[in-house]
């Protein structure tokens, strides 16, 4: 009989490697794409954070990955035992989502947020 997870609820941060051109790039101009980037970055950092915060419920970043090191740049910026990472499987938005929600269903969460 396979165990159930000790929390039941879960967030999942849909988030991007933070790297010029990847991410807020209808902010440039007026921001260069370095600087909206690096906001994007601090966007994440502080989401993250406040979500820490929150008691009874798994936070993971679930990631696009374009890039080998896509996985390590985001564990660099968010550097927290307590949270995990799982990579979004699928082509588009609508199948990342449902593939997410499939996964953590059949790990027995019975509660799962996405946000990002």
């Amino acid at each position: 009989m396979s165990e159930k997870p000790k929390l039941k609820s879960l967030l999942l941060v849909a988030s991007k490697n933070p790297l010029p051109g990847n991410v807020k790039t209808r902010l440039s101009p007026p921001l260069t794409l370095e600087d909206s980037a690096l906001l994007y970055s601090c966007f994440l950092q502080d989401l993250v954070e406040r979500l820490l915060k929150l008691k009874n419920v798994k936070i993971t970043v679930s990631y696009s990955e374009k890039n080998a090191s896509d996985l390590q740049n985001l564990q660099k910026i968010l550097p927290y035992k307590q949270l995990s990472f799982e990579k979004q499987n699928g082509e588009s938005l609508g199948e990342k989502l449902k593939n997410c929600f499939e996964f953590y269903f059949s790990q027995g969460f019975e509660k799962i947020v996405v946000i990002g």
